[in-house]
């Protein structure tokens, strides 16, 4: 899956774009991963290497005219043109070996500045979510906004990955009006 700050720079950029209370909506891009099981909340199928999430199953189950569902939708989004467009120009599981959380710690201050992510906003949205969603997942995923690691990445392009973070949010905020008209 890409980082939390991955998911809260599409969130944030989208946020300013659609018909959708702010708060509700970021909540929305962080919830699929607050799951214990990743199955069904990412409504996970095969995709070209990787499992990526099946939109359309997802879309029936969504109710799109509620901000924190067009939230999640947005994650599930995310997800699925990461690992089905993004990663698939690798030739090997990027997972193996761990090596690209190490690299999403470095690039988390560089996506936060290129989206101008108001980290303390998203943080205080994020831990008042804590009292309705109480859980462990949710607490880590808020520190790793935290992390700002130095160094060179070993195996994402730093400026690939933020090349593909902003077209990825043409991509989702095309998307999402498309299935929510199509749903009306």
């Amino acid at each position: 899956m890409p980082c939390m700050s991955a998911h809260m720079a599409i969130a944030t950029k989208l946020s300013k774009l659609l018909p959708v209370d702010k708060d509700d909506f970021i909540k929305g891009n962080i919830l699929p991963d607050l799951y214990d099981d990743k199955e069904k909340s990412h409504y996970k199928i095969k995709g070209k290497i990787y499992e990526i999430p099946n939109i359309n199953i997802a879309v029936k189950s969504l109710n799109l005219t509620n901000s924190l569902d067009i939230g999640y939708l947005s994650h599930l989004l995310l997800d699925k043109y990461y690992f089905d467009e993004y990663l698939t120009k690798y030739d090997y599981d990027l997972f193996k070996n761990d090596a690209i959380y190490r690299d999403y710690d470095i690039l988390n201050i560089d996506i936060i500045n290129h989206f101008n992510i108001d980290i303390d906003y998203i943080k205080n949205v994020l831990s008042n979510y804590l009292k309705e969603f109480n859980n462990k997942k949710l607490v880590d995923n808020i520190s790793y906004l935290d992390i700002k690691k130095e160094g060179n990445t070993k195996v994402l392009n730093k400026m690939e990955f933020l090349d593909f973070l902003d077209k990825a949010s043409i991509k989702i905020e095309k998307d999402i009006i498309n299935i929510i008209s199509k749903k009306n």
